[in-house]
């Protein structure tokens, strides 16, 4: 008798084991496919010079530092610090902008005109 009771205790022991693992390794499961089925877009930030302004395109031209450009093209949903319209950008002007990439389009988030410093 005292064999079929440890037999029984080993037996749910494996069970309520094999239970919490394949709990387990299914939530990996779960959340790995809810993860791919939401879009997060990765937002980039630059500080540079204004090189061309392009009104009629929504885009602007910007040099950062390292000597590379980028189009930055914006929309209704860009957000403005210090300047109304892209057509107030003037070339030569710093500016910090925050993007996301959408294929090859640079989508600007926030686009801001930084003060100039004189003495």
């Amino acid at each position: 008798m005292k064999i079929i009771r440890s037999g029984k205790r080993q037996m749910l022991r494996f069970l309520t084991i094999a239970g919490c693992l394949l709990l387990f390794f299914t939530s990996f499961g779960l959340a790995e496919s809810l993860s791919s089925a939401v879009s997060v877009d990765e937002t980039f930030i630059i500080q540079g010079i204004v090189r061309r302004v392009f009104p009629e395109k929504n885009m602007i031209l910007v040099k950062i530092r390292k000597g590379g450009k980028i189009k930055i093209r914006v929309n209704q949903q860009t957000a403005f610090v210090d300047i109304t319209f892209i057509k107030e950008l003037e070339k030569g002007q710093g500016v910090k902008v925050w993007y996301t990439v959408s294929g090859e389009e640079n989508n600007a988030i926030k686009v801001e005109k930084l003060q100039e410093l004189g003495c």
